[in-house]
Formats: C-alpha cells, sequence, structure tokens
C-alpha cells in the first residue's frame, strides 16, 4: 500500500473522533505505515473504540446517534475588485479585526501568505467563469494567528458580487420523544441491532420493513414506530443520510469516479445520486475537491 502523508493520517483520526462524537462507534481507522507516534495513536484510538462500544452496550440502553450536518458560518461579500464591501455580522468579532479596518480592505489583505498563490489562481478563474464555483479551504491570517476554514466562493449571477462563505459542520440534537425513553429492554436491543446492520450494510440494498421486521423479531408496525421515536426519521430516510455520508466520504478520500462511488453507495444512476447529494449537502459531488 502506497505510504500516506502525515497530514493524511491526522485527518482519518480527526474523522474517527467525529464519527464517534456522532454516536457511530462501529468506525474504525486502518494502524498505517511507518510505525510512529500517528500508527500509536490510531491502535490506542481504536483499543479505546472498543472499550467504549462494550461498556455502552452493556449498558441495556440504545447508544445516542446524532446527524450532522454542513452550514454557512462566515461571510464576505466582495466587488469586482476583490474588496470587502460586506460581511455577516459575526466576521469582525471572530476574526478580530474592527468593522472600519475591514470595509474595503483587499481581501488578500485577510489571507496567509502561504495561501495567496491559490487565492490568485482563484481570482483569474473567476474573472474567466462568470458562473464561478469552488469549494475549498483558505487559511485566513488575523491578531497573528491562522485559522482555516473551508470556504464556498462564488460569483452570485448577473451581478459582478463575489460570495465567500465559510462552511461548518454542525452535530444535531435527536429529539427523544416520552415513547423512546420508555421503551422496554427487547425493543432497546432491536433498535440498537437494526442501528447496526444499516450502519454495516450500507454498500447493499436495504430489505423492506416487512423482512428487517422477520429479522429482528417484532411487527412491522412495531419496527417502524419505535424507529421513528427513537432517532426522529425513518428508517429508509436514516440509511438514504448514512449512504451519502458515505459517498462523501469517499469522494473526498478516493479518486474513485463519481459514478462509481454512487454505484458502490447503491444508487441506481448517478443523477438520482447527484440530486440527493445536493439535497443533503447544499453542493454537488463535483464540487467537492479531491485527492490528485
Amino acid at each position: 500500500m502506497q505510504e500516506q502523508s502525515p497530514q493524511y493520517r491526522i485527518k482519518k483520526i480527526y474523522q474517527m473522533l467525529f464519527e464517534l462524537a456522532t454516536g457511530n462507534l462501529n468506525f474504525r481507522i486502518e494502524v498505517t505505515k511507518p510505525l510512529d507516534n500517528v500508527s500509536e495513536l490510531e491502535e490506542k484510538l481504536n483499543q479505546w473504540a472498543n472499550i467504549l462500544q462494550t461498556k455502552l452496550e452493556n449498558l441495556e440502553i440504545i447508544i445516542p446517534y446524532y446527524t450532522y450536518q454542513s452550514t454557512t458560518q462566515h461571510t464576505f461579500i466582495l466587488n469586482n475588485k476583490f474588496q470587502i464591501v460586506s460581511f455577516s455580522s459575526d466576521v469582525p468579532e471572530y476574526f478580530g479585526i474592527a468593522k472600519e479596518e475591514l470595509l474595503n480592505c483587499n481581501f488578500e489583505a485577510i489571507i496567509a501568505i502561504q495561501c495567496k498563490p491559490i487565492w490568485e489562481v482563484i481570482k483569474e478563474d473567476i474573472n474567466k467563469e462568470s458562473k464561478y464555483y469552488n469549494n475549498l479551504q483558505i487559511l485566513f491570517e488575523a491578531n497573528n494567528k491562522i485559522i482555516p476554514l473551508h470556504c464556498s466562493v462564488f460569483r452570485l449571477y448577473p451581478s459582478d458580487a463575489i460570495f465567500i462563505s465559510s462552511i461548518t459542520t454542525i452535530i444535531e440534537d435527536i429529539l427523544f420523544t416520552e415513547k423512546s425513553s420508555n421503551l422496554v429492554i427487547t425493543d432497546k436491543a432491536i433498535i440498537q441491532n437494526l442501528f447496526q446492520y444499516i450502519i454495516t450494510h450500507l454498500e447493499e440494498p436495504l430489505p423492506t420493513t416487512k423482512e428487517l421486521s422477520i429479522m429482528f423479531g417484532t411487527n412491522e408496525f412495531k419496527l417502524k414506530e419505535i424507529f421513528r421515536n427513537q432517532y426522529n426519521t425513518s428508517i429508509y430516510q436514516f440509511y438514504n443520510d448514512e449512504r451519502l455520508k458515505q459517498a462523501n466520504k469517499m469522494i473526498l478520500e478516493t479518486a474513485i469516479p463519481l459514478k462509481e462511488i454512487a454505484y458502490l453507495c447503491g444508487f441506481n444512476d448517478y443523477v438520482t445520486f447527484s440530486k440527493a447529494f445536493k439535497k443533503k449537502f447544499n453542493y454537488t459531488p463535483s464540487q467537492l475537491k479531491r485527492l490528485d
């Protein structure tokens, strides 16, 4: 296997921590080579995840699972000279720069020096394409600190205004109902086992609810009811969201063609996949920056 860069290996560790934070306790990372401090962290994190999963399962409760989505955080509006003409109200406090300093400031002035060559390329592309759109990481510099933010950069057609919005990921709380908190142990076991089944079979077509109810020893109506009460969504919607998250991960971390990723994640055609992906993440699969 090709040796992976330290940055990529650290990114995998962060991703595992994120997955564990949402309640996906099945997520593990492969211990990579060379055997060094990073691989030691990978191994220890896998061991800790095993202990966490075992301890929580022994509590005879349904392991909480939280969904997450991308949302806009900070926004800049630039004119055709790439000067800041407006920004969201949270920008001055977040970057520690006075409003007066930001207005009419050249956007390049708040970009870290190592990111300026990328910004020059972006400016050239924006001037060439009236419908420019891109997602990428921009390194900002404010008060002698480097602030990395994932941003969407696009032109508001047909005007000359350029929008730059940072994107962050938020974890959404599950809405537990009174019914879900009063589930008996057998129902909790059913829901937990169904959850584990879906997470580990995302590449396969989802059986019908009737087939699932037979697999987990209950009736169809009860299975749908207790799952919705627990996760505030339907079985199929949960399965579909997890497939899309898996696809998002594959796009970012592999060079597999997008059409093949759609097929591997259980979608029959790319158009259906792309529409579902855009609805889930607010950007299309082709807009993601991929590995070379």
